[in-house]
């Protein structure tokens, strides 16, 4: 059965000193040293003070690990040393004590105990893996600016790859139901994020890269037309070992997989839309990078950086214009889903349920002057770990049938309409799990 997980937890910022205004994190990919001692590269130690640095003088209010967090195979379990030996002894710059990490899976990550990357938030205080998949909710410090960010887990959603030939793309999802649910929530996520100033989604494979692994043809199926259809303020990933900035369709698409090792080739740039790089770096005899996000009511800043503490890159991301109804074919009302008429519970209003045909829309909370966010999660707990078992909850829809396996598609066909709804008809009828309440109102 697929059951479904909605908790609430909150997370007060510890905010640094001169840079009021706005909340800032760091985002790092591909950054997961070496199997066989001393279990680090030059690269990720260089890049890991770098950060440090970065965060003291730019601000550093958490770190997004965007996968492939140990190299080659992952760990084997919550007590690998592993977590000592290529994380906690190596990002320890005093920019970066206390700051919390938020976590996700990689491909290589896959290959080895995900599970055991999930419990080892249990043993790190700033190792943070709620669930293969999750949701962030920030919040700009003095103003009434939120964002979403969304943490996606793209080889549940698409598959795994052996990540050696070239232009190697995803062979599918292990676990078709599995990859169906995920969609599901993202969906429901995007609806439920049409009130906030900015939405930031994440997960490790890229939609577009010129370089090795060049596009995702499952993320362009099915996460592309998502974006642009929910005006995604910007889509961050790795996988691919450089720095690379693209745009297209209105979105921004930050690819930050220079953590550990460093790769400019550019195979697949006749592969992404013409016009859409806008800036590439992946020198061999680069000590590494990484990128900088700074958020303000009135735009996120995205910097890319080498480990030298050099600026490679600028680019400033507005908010999306104010939607209206019809715009894009999304009236602005949450809905789980495409196929309308059932409300989605909301993050809002705690502990209240979807109203059926009666979409909810909870008041903007006020916040106080430093840094909040909360976050969220609610997804299948089909995986075999009883932290996640929620008992016998489950999705369908008005047929009683569970999602059905994802149509992976042409990456050819990078049409607007998304005709992938892993339900072949319906109502969706989701059962919910209420939240628990420990959230300021």
């Amino acid at each position: 059965m697929l059951a479904l997980l909605w908790l609430t937890l909150v997370t007060a910022v510890t905010r640094g000193g001169g840079h009021g205004g706005a909340l800032t994190f760091l985002a790092l990919g591909d950054w997961g040293g070496l199997p066989e001692p001393p279990f680090v590269t030059p690269r990720e130690v260089a890049t890991a003070a770098a950060m440090g640095q970065a965060a003291t003088e730019m601000g550093g209010d958490f770190v997004l690990a965007l996968g492939d967090n140990f190299y080659y195979s992952g760990v084997r379990d919550e007590w690998d040393p592993r977590f000592q030996d290529t994380f906690e002894r190596v990002f320890v710059s005093p920019g970066l004590r206390g700051v919390p990490w938020y976590v996700m899976a990689g491909n290589h990550d896959h290959a080895g105990n995900v599970t055991a990357q999930l419990r080892y938030s249990h043993h790190s205080p700033r190792w943070h893996f709620p669930h293969p998949y999750y949701s962030l909710r920030l919040h700009v410090p003095g103003s009434n600016a939120s964002a979403r960010l969304l943490v996606l887990d793209t080889v549940l959603l698409c598959g795994h790859t052996d990540d050696f030939g070239l232009g190697d793309v995803p062979a599918g999802p292990r676990d078709a139901a599995a990859a169906g649910a995920h969609l599901a929530w993202l969906r429901a996520q995007l609806e439920a994020a049409a009130g906030d100033s900015f939405v930031l989604v994440a997960g490790h494979y890229p939609v577009w890269s010129v370089a090795k692994h060049g596009p995702t043809p499952c993320l362009l199926r099915l996460l592309r037309p998502l974006l642009r259809r929910h005006r995604v303020t910007a889509y961050l990933c790795g996988h691919d070992h450089n720095l690379q900035y693209l745009e297209e369709g209105g979105v921004g698409y930050v690819l930050s997989g220079a953590g550990n090792f460093m790769e400019d080739s550019r195979p697949h740039e006749g592969s992404v839309p013409p016009g859409s790089l806008r800036f590439f770096f992946g020198s061999p005899a680069s000590p590494g990078g990484f990128a900088h996000l700074r958020l303000e009511p009135s735009a996120v800043t995205v910097t890319f950086l080498e480990a030298t503490g050099r600026v490679l890159h600028r680019v400033t991301l507005p908010p999306p214009p104010p939607l209206t109804p019809g715009d894009g074919g999304d009236t602005g009302t949450p809905t789980l889903g495409d196929t309308g008429g059932t409300g989605s519970p909301s993050p809002g209003v705690l502990g209240t349920l979807g109203d059926t045909g009666s979409p909810l829309n909870p008041p903007r909370r006020r916040w106080g002057q430093s840094g909040h966010w909360d976050h969220w999660f609610w997804g299948h707990s089909a995986i075999s770990d009883p932290l996640w078992d929620t008992g016998d909850q489950t999705l369908t829809n008005d047929r009683g049938e569970t999602p059905m396996t994802p149509d992976l598609g042409d990456p050819r066909d990078l049409g607007d309409t998304e005709d992938t709804d892993p339900w072949p008809g319906g109502t969706l009828t989701p059962a919910w799990v209420a939240p628990m309440t420990n959230d300021p109102q």
